[in-house]
């Protein structure tokens, strides 16, 4: 059943996605092939018109892979087909599941999709061999494989996007707990949740910088071109630990919270 919840979430929310995919790849593969050197004056404004179109559909994917996401989620929770999830001999935290799952796999194919249209708009060889002595720099700096900095960047960023998605998903469940303008709160409780989380997180890295002098320059008043790049590293790592924490956390609250009952509109 968890497939089969997970398999109609998926087509409803990328029978919209798509259509901001498909833009996205194909303004930026035009905007690839209108950069020349020897471009005249009309082929470089279409160009630019491209370019500008290729970033907001990338910003519009991700933007919609959330709302839509939101959106799924109350409408199957608390709203028009909120009787009918109810009444499926489905559990609560099966249905929660689904929608946690469809969202980490949504974000995942966005944000996989806007890294391949910005390859294919901006990646060119200058730009490719200066990543690379960037990412080699790291990786001898760390004593590490070169391909696990970038695997590791993109986990980093993928667990932000989804503890953003639960978040959302925590302030409507306890937002909907409540008789009176219960969309408002629940903007407002998710909110909220999200800067105590970044408060947390602020909060544990300070606390790393007391027993690290190197990592401290991160909140100090100073040159941050002093900052090794391994503090960096260090940073991001910290990071990834504080929001798998807060993504499994989010996951069992929200499940308990709606175990304990929902109010549908």
């Amino acid at each position: 059943m968890l497939t089969r919840l997970m398999k109609y979430d998926l087509k409803k929310n990328f029978r919209f996605l798509c259509v901001f995919m498909i833009l996205a790849l194909f303004f930026g593969v035009l905007t690839r092939v209108l950069r020349r050197p020897d471009a005249s004056l009309v082929l470089e404004i279409i160009e630019g018109i491209c370019n500008g179109t290729a970033i907001s559909m990338m910003f519009s994917l991700m933007i919609n892979c959330f709302m839509r996401t939101w959106v799924s989620f109350k409408a199957s929770m608390f709203g028009d087909e909120s009787y009918l999830t109810h009444t499926l001999p489905v559990k609560r935290e099966t249905h929660y599941a689904a929608k946690a799952f469809t969202a980490a796999i949504s974000v995942l194919l966005c944000f996989t999709m806007v890294l391949a249209v910005i390859g294919v708009t901006y990646l060119t060889e200058s730009v490719w061999e200066s990543l690379k002595v960037n990412v080699d720099s790291l990786a001898l700096y760390f004593d590490i494989p070169a391909w696990t900095i970038p695997v590791f960047l993109f986990i980093l960023l993928f667990l932000e996007f989804f503890n953003i998605i639960q978040i959302g998903f925590t302030g409507l469940i306890v937002g909907h707990r409540l008789h009176q303008s219960k969309v408002l709160w629940s903007v407002l409780i998710g909110f909220g949740t999200y800067l105590v989380t970044q408060g947390i997180t602020l909060a544990g890295m300070f606390l790393f910088g007391l027993l690290d002098s190197e990592f401290m320059k991160v909140f100090e008043f100073v040159d941050l071109s002093t900052v090794k790049p391994g503090t960096v590293i260090s940073l991001a790592l910290i990071g990834s630990v504080f929001y798998a924490g807060f993504c499994i956390a989010g996951f069992v609250l929200n499940t308990l919270l709606l175990k304990k009952g929902v109010n549908v509109d």
